[in-house]
């Protein structure tokens, strides 16, 4: 069961709509562009050297802070914030692979969206995707060796994005929703039978699950206000998700069957894009209760919530470190 959250506080009308670089940490726009043929593998470096020893002690996140999209990391307390991919066309999505040893995230530097992976300390991206359409929003499998991800067909008008599967070195590209609508922001179970995603194909943004090879499709939040972003708590159990059913994007945890949702931040300010410590004690998440976009770190029922990043740039889509 979820455990006991605060008491509601009052709030009011605030920001509704979230600019983000992301499918997966934005508002409901989608972004269009033209269709084209399937990826090409590539393989991966599986150079080892120089890999993190700290388990759980780092997020990574997007900042805007140099002038455009980056991937950065930070220790979970905040310090020591890190420019990693340092490059001229935008970076963001970051996703850590379950060893901690690297990152995948979505990048603009091959002249459209793809999805690139490089070592956790940085260094030569590999391009996975090599496609025309636009990939963002990667998601890492518990063991590894595939990775979910968003396509969007460019061409088409008013849908064209789908959740897609790979391999880790990113051959074997399979459409698993392949639906007249936009399925997004794909999230691995933790033991790797089933992936959460947000989808329109009801009328409304819905959180569903389905089975890791596409079948078995659940809506879970069945809401008529807008849900979606679900992310796996390290149990199984839960997930965290958000909402605009009380008026504002708020950050609410529901059982993994879609019972007992329940609202964990209570804030007039927009609350978006959560991702769970290692433990599941702590969500680190996106506010912008403080007039900016930040990085936060509250306790996993909404207590405590402390500004990690406390910078006037656009800080977001933070992903925690296994």
């Amino acid at each position: 069961m979820v455990p006991h959250f605060r008491t509601p506080i009052s709030w009011l009308i605030a920001l509704t709509v979230i600019l983000a670089a992301c499918g997966g940490d934005s508002d409901d726009t989608f972004h269009r562009d033209e269709k084209s043929d399937d990826g090409t593998a590539v393989d991966v470096d599986g150079d080892d050297t120089d890999l993190p020893e700290a388990v759980g002690l780092r997020i990574a996140f997007m900042s805007n802070r140099d002038g455009n999209n980056e991937v950065y990391v930070m220790d979970a307390d905040g310090a020591n914030a890190t420019n990693l991919t340092n490059h001229d066309e935008w970076d963001d999505c970051p996703s850590w692979s379950p060893d901690g040893r690297r990152i995948a995230f979505r990048t603009t530097r091959a002249g459209n969206s793809e999805i690139h992976v490089m070592h956790a300390d940085g260094g030569e991206p590999t391009n996975l995707t090599n496609h025309r359409d636009h990939d963002s929003d990667p998601s890492w499998s518990p063991d590894g060796s595939r990775i979910a991800f968003e396509r969007a067909d460019l061409a088409a008008i008013g849908v064209g994005r789908d959740i897609y599967v790979m391999d880790e070195d990113g051959a074997n590209q399979e459409n698993l929703t392949n639906h007249p609508g936009n399925d997004t922001s794909p999230d691995w179970s933790p033991d790797g039978s089933r992936i959460a995603f947000t989808s329109d194909r009801g009328g409304s943004l819905e959180v569903y699950v389905m089975d890791a090879d596409g079948g078995g499709l659940t809506n879970l939040t069945n809401h008529p206000a807008r849900d979606g972003l679900a992310v796996w708590a390290p149990d199984g159990e839960h997930l965290a998700f958000r909402s605009f059913r009380e008026g504002n994007w708020e950050l609410y945890v529901m059982d993994a069957d879609g019972g007992h949702p329940t609202n964990i931040t209570n804030h007039r300010d927009a609350d978006s894009g959560s991702t769970w410590s290692p433990d599941g004690t702590r969500i680190a998440f996106r506010s912008l209760r403080d007039g900016n976009s930040d990085v936060y770190v509250m306790e996993a029922d909404g207590r405590n919530p402390t500004n990690m990043t406390d910078h006037p740039a656009w800080d977001g889509l933070a992903a925690w470190s296994p």
